[in-house]
């Protein structure tokens, strides 16, 4: 199966779609070939090399937003950073009501 941008983008909304995750976590759940994953539908395992640009495309068409963890009030709060590909591995992702609404109208693959 040839690697599609558009196809990963929306394997990446799909998991988002119960929780916020980390990239770590989202790599974890495409992964997962025993459920909640997509792995049968790509050709290699997922990576972060390829997932970065995703996540990218994604928080561009405000589809995903970027959040950090906050120690001092223990809580996600809203990344308002210009590049988070700097920071990935301290990002967490959620799905924007936008978001939710593209991947409603989502027709996975079967």
């Amino acid at each position: 199966m040839k690697k599609n941008s558009e196809l990963l983008e929306m394997f990446v909304l799909d998991v988002l779609r119960y929780d916020y995750e980390s990239i770590d976590s989202i790599i974890k759940l495409l992964n997962d070939s025993e459920g909640v994953g997509w792995r049968e539908f790509w050709p290699t395992d997922f990576s972060t090399e390829e997932l970065i640009p995703a996540l990218g495309s994604l928080v561009k068409k405000e589809y995903v937003k970027p959040f950090y963890f906050d120690q001092t009030t223990q809580s996600l709060e809203k990344f308002d950073h210009p590049c988070f590909i700097e920071v990935v591995e301290q990002v967490w992702f959620g799905l924007t009501e936008e978001g939710r609404q593209h991947w409603e109208a989502w027709s996975p693959p079967e």
